[in-house]
């Protein structure tokens, strides 16, 4: 939480997070954030401050930035657009990929244990795929950590699945991954772009994915999930953006009027 320092009616300071502080030569521990009223805050000038949401920076050029003394607490304000199209989707995308990547590196689910897939781990369980193909073999007593640092025994064909599995997660993410970014592609309006959802469609990092995984001691192959592209309409081609600046409309999440509160 954030505070405002208010001396002779105007803000002269902004906390960021609790500390000791001198305000009209009468020095403030920082206990008081913890132990005073808001009332006893306030006597003192200091009021809680409203920010502006994080997120407004992703989407929105800010402009006539300003701070709000109210009755109980100051507010964070500016006016508020669109950024342009491009700039939005751009933004859209660098969230997708980082979304996909930490699905992806979530873990997998396997004979009960989450098994990392992280790209340190996926390293190491490559060279051993690799050292397999060139003819080698599982030495005895081989075991593979899960995500927990519990070393698993593993035998060929247990290893075998978990391939599997492991193949048919991170096809998903990228499946999905493609999606969204196809998707993001036939839109043209700023709003559009700025609601678009980029949470649906991912596989579950610590249960079954989209279709299930087949972990039986007994399964030997372990059915691929119909790619979400398969079963959802596509959109026509993003045609080229409108070549002036959306400007700001109402309603957006959040925002009320030209200011955010």
């Amino acid at each position: 939480m954030a505070w405002a320092i208010i001396e002779d009616g105007k803000v002269s300071r902004v906390l960021s997070a609790p500390r000791a502080l001198t305000i009209q030569g009468t020095r403030l521990g920082q206990e008081i954030f913890s132990e005073w009223s808001a009332d006893q805050l306030r006597e003192k000038g200091i009021y809680p401050l409203r920010k502006l949401a994080l997120d407004l920076w992703k989407y929105y050029h800010l402009t006539d930035r300003r701070l709000s003394i109210r009755d109980t607490e100051v507010i964070e304000e500016a006016e508020i657009s669109e950024k342009s199209c491009d700039e939005i989707f751009r933004t859209k995308v660098a969230e997708l990929r980082a979304k996909s990547k930490d699905v992806a590196r979530g873990g997998v689910k396997f004979e009960g244990r989450i098994f990392a897939t992280d790209m340190q781990s996926l390293t190491v369980l490559n060279a051993i795929v690799l050292g397999w193909l060139a003819g080698g073999d599982l030495p005895d007593g081989f075991k593979w950590s899960s995500k927990d640092g519990r070393a698993i025994h593993m035998t060929r064909k247990g290893l075998q699945k978990l391939l599997r599995i492991l193949m048919v997660h991170m096809a998903q993410c990228k499946n999905t991954e493609a999606y969204h970014h196809g998707e993001l592609q036939t839109l043209t309006e700023a709003g559009d772009l700025i609601g678009y959802e980029l949470d649906i469609g991912w596989p579950e990092t610590t249960a079954a994915p989209i279709g299930g995984w087949i972990t039986s001691p007994a399964a030997s192959t372990v059915n691929i999930p119909t790619p979400i592209t398969a079963a959802m309409p596509r959109r026509q081609p993003r045609s080229v953006f409108a070549a002036r600046r959306p400007v700001y409309r109402f309603p957006v999440p959040g925002i009320s009027g030209s200011v955010m509160g």
